[in-house]
């Protein structure tokens, strides 16, 4: 007898787009015609199977697009079919007919696993946090994260760099686990064009309870420093605190004496201009 519950492989499942759609549908499914009764068949029978569901989804005047359900680990892949204004019903009866365990039911960001023959439910999470973006081997990939502080304000100049300025806005951003630590961390961004983009930064992270730091990105300790009023500068230093600035030698503690010079001596000039128009006064009166 043929085993009909859904198993656990399915409310971990992933999805591998080729490009990105201009906007994601607010509600859709994804129904594949691989793997009848996940019994593994060879690629060409797989490939046949899945030209019939697109001919048949045409037929019936659906809007479908390409995505792949895949594992985590993108080894086991099943090329499939994202397609809109399906009932739950309807979307059953299609996976059943090829032969399927189960279809995937996205509404809103929600992910929920829906088995074809009793209809069982199983909530799977988050859908954006699922997919797996093309361009994964680039700077910015989820195959080669960008190192950063976390929360770092240099996101926002990498981005412009590569983008525009002025030409993205931050859409939402979350965490993924990187074996034991969370250590992606993620932003997903619209581009003028309104096209969507997802990238990947490795950030620092601390395991709580202990002092151990994974996936340093430096390793430093912070240096006292002055700061010179002649040349607005910063100086960093080692041992004993300098007495003169590192970048123009004058005196770091020949501000504040400067400062009451100057004003020394903008008082004495105010205060003979005072005396001469008195004098100018008294003169007029005598």
């Amino acid at each position: 007898m043929i085993e009909q519950t859904i198993r656990p492989e399915y409310l971990n499942a992933h999805f591998l787009v080729d490009a990105f759609p201009r906007k994601w549908p607010y509600h859709f499914f994804v129904i594949t015609a691989f793997n009848p009764y996940d019994e593994i068949v060879d690629f060409d029978e797989n490939a046949k199977r899945n030209e019939s569901l697109r001919n048949a989804l045409g037929r019936l005047g659906l809007s479908f697009f390409n995505i792949i359900g895949c594992s985590p680990d993108t080894i086991h892949q099943e090329p499939s079919f994202g397609v809109e204004r399906l009932t739950v019903e309807r979307a059953r009866e299609i996976g059943r007919l090829y032969h399927q365990i189960a279809v995937f039911e996205i509404y809103g960001d929600r992910l929920t696993v829906i088995g074809c023959a009793l209809g069982e439910r199983g909530e799977a999470g988050s859908f954006p946090e699922r997919l797996i973006y093309p361009g994964a081997d680039i700077p910015g990939g989820r195959n080669n994260p960008v190192l950063i502080e976390s929360n770092s304000s240099g996101i926002n100049s990498m981005i412009d760099d590569r983008f525009g300025k002025e030409c993205w806005k931050k859409t939402r951003d979350w965490t993924e686990r990187d074996g034991t630590t969370d250590a992606f961390y993620c932003w997903e961004i619209e581009l003028f064009n309104g096209s969507r983009e997802v990238l990947w930064f490795k950030r620092n992270y601390f395991v709580l309870g202990t002092s151990v730091r994974t996936n340093p990105l430096r390793n430093y300790e912070s240096k006292p420093t002055f700061f010179c009023v002649h040349c607005n500068r910063t100086n960093e230093y080692e041992g004993a605190s300098p007495d003169n600035c590192q970048h123009c030698g004058k005196s770091r503690y020949g501000g504040s004496s400067d400062l009451f010079n100057k004003l020394l001596i903008i008082g004495g000039f105010i205060l003979l201009c005072f005396l001469l128009i008195c004098a100018a006064v008294l003169r007029e009166i005598l």
